[in-house]
């Protein structure tokens, strides 16, 4: 089963089966300065709780990159760039693949 995760009432992804779902836009939640993506450091306690292992990020529905949630957080760097505090991860850690399994469409994030 689909659980939501929320930011401030924002669905940002779901859980399944213990991972972490998030669809990204490259052009918009992509972090030059670090080469990687992020998480809301507010979700982590919520990941926990569901027993989430592993995050799966889907970029702008063509790409998939796939981490362990251990590995994020010892990888991760915490950033507050005006959108509240973030996890931050260089995709040096991530694993990509060219085509994710299934397509999910970019969730509105305002």
């Amino acid at each position: 089963m689909r659980l939501p995760v929320k930011v401030k009432g924002k669905v940002i992804g779901y859980t399944e089966k213990g991972v972490f779902i998030k669809p990204v836009k490259s052009s918009r939640h992509y972090f030059e300065k670090y080469d990687g993506y992020a998480v809301q450091a507010s979700v982590v306690p919520t990941l926990r709780r569901r027993n989430v292992h592993t995050i799966r990020l889907i970029e702008d529905g063509t790409r998939e990159y796939t981490i362990s949630l251990a590995d994020f957080l010892r990888h991760g760097k915490l950033v507050d760039y005006g959108h509240g505090e973030q996890i931050v991860c260089p995709l040096e850690y991530w694993t990509g693949d060219a085509e994710p399994q299934e397509h999910i469409e970019q969730l509105a994030l305002f």
